[in-house]
């Protein structure tokens, strides 16, 4: 029988702290079973027992998993690593809600049910609203298309105007310019004859051709050639002109020509319909949001609300896709460098049929706080864990889609 004070003794010693807790435990056992201190047996006593024995199977239970235990224990010390771990499709859980307000108008289906990528789940009540809405609008954009056809017909008309002027200032501008050609050829001819005139007033001032060149011809060939010439000048100035009033017109009718291609190119660019389309399309989005829809093949977990009941931030169905299951473990921050990537694992519940079989598949970076709790009221729970996700054997897939979120008794054999 142990004295208060080599309790204590024992205690401040944290080698020694998990024999003496069996101890103490061995000594509840034996006053619970009503043996007397000289039957007791167990470590108290020096005695060897059996690991399948109630008496260790009761110590089993009344030893808390600290720190000490934890790594002195049988099953660690044969390279096991237990932790309580949680079945989960390895894809996790959808959880799917519409927009808060809303209200529910039906749901398409059931807990258990089967259902494929973009199949409807549930619809809310505001697709109706949506699509009345599209219909308005998708009417508008047809009178909306219908009038700007119309007007780039209008400003086809004009530019195929515009380049008439064009062509037509163009040949008035070709024909001013072979209109002056001529006058000046005429001009050219007037010249050769002011030469005659000149030969023959010669002629007639020479006392010895004067008989050859009578007075009046003379005089009537000068008065000829003046108004020939007054006229090709007069031929020449109108040419300029015209070509001046065609050179004019041609660049007034390029300007309109051009003008008249911006509008149609920029009236083109700038389509009403653009703005309603983009409308159109953020109601599509708005309905498509109103129908919530399977993001991938998988089964149905949960409805969580009913027709007619509005929407929060809460979900209103749980979809899965168990085609993959793993177990996640929280394991202890100081055994997670014994364990690797490919260890055999075994996960252990007695709501499983039979116990499941798993590999090691990932190791998380991230340290947190335990969030689930051992059935062993004494075992410890404020201890910083470590995520290690298990695949489980496809051939207990289906098992393990059975107890989706089960929490469950993890053992990990590790070779270090």
């Amino acid at each position: 029988m142990f004295s208060l004070r080599s309790l204590l003794s024992e205690f401040q010693n944290e080698r020694n702290a998990g024999r003496v807790f069996r101890s103490l435990a061995w000594v509840a056992i034996g006053a619970v079973s009503g043996c007397s201190s000289s039957n007791w047996i167990g470590p108290a006593a020096g005695i060897p027992v059996s690991d399948s024995s109630p008496a260790m199977l009761a110590l089993a239970t009344l030893e808390p998993q600290t720190r000490s235990t934890a790594t002195t224990n049988a099953s660690t010390a044969k390279g096991e690593i237990h932790a309580q771990g949680k079945l989960m499709p390895a894809r996790g859980i959808a959880r799917l809600s519409g927009l808060p307000g809303d209200r529910v108008e039906s749901v398409l289906v059931r807990a258990g049910q089967k259902v494929k990528a973009d199949d409807p789940l549930a619809i809310m009540q505001s697709q109706k609203v949506r699509s009345l809405e599209l219909e308005a609008l998708e009417l508008k954009i047809r009178e909306a298309e219908v009038a700007f056809q119309a007007r780039l017909r209008e400003l086809q008309i004009a530019i195929q105007s515009a380049d008439a002027k064009v062509q037509a200032a163009k040949q008035f501008e070709t024909l001013a310019a072979t209109q002056k050609n001529q006058s000046m050829q005429s001009l050219r001819q007037v010249d050769a004859l002011a030469e005659q005139v000149v030969r023959l007033r010669r002629l007639r001032e020479d006392p010895l051709t004067r008989a050859a060149v009578g007075a009046i011809e003379l005089e009537t060939k000068e008065l000829e050639v003046e108004k020939a010439r007054l006229q090709a000048e007069q031929a020449v100035q109108a040419a300029d002109h015209q070509i001046e009033q065609s050179k004019l017109q041609t660049k007034t009718a390029t300007e309109a020509y051009l003008a008249a291609k911006e509008t149609w190119e920029e009236t083109q660019k700038n389509s009403p319909t653009l703005s309603l389309e983009k409308q159109a399309a953020v109601l599509r989005l708005q309905g498509d949001e109103s129908t919530l829809r399977a993001p991938y093949d998988a089964i149905v977990l949960q409805v969580l609300t009913e027709r007619g009941e509005r929407t929060t931030t809460l979900p209103v169905v749980e979809i899965a896709d168990v085609s993959k299951m793993v177990c996640i473990a929280e394991v202890y921050e100081a055994d997670v460098p014994r364990i690797q990537v490919g260890d055999a694992a075994t996960i252990r519940s007695s709501a499983l049929t039979s116990e499941l079989r798993g590999t090691v598949a990932r190791i998380d970076r991230v340290v947190g706080a335990a969030q689930l709790r051992s059935p062993n009221p004494m075992a410890r729970s404020d201890f910083r864990a470590i995520g290690v996700w298990i695949e489980i054997d496809p051939s207990q897939t289906e098992q393990a889609a059975e107890r989706i979120q089960l929490q469950v008794d993890v053992t990990i054999r590790s070779d270090l």
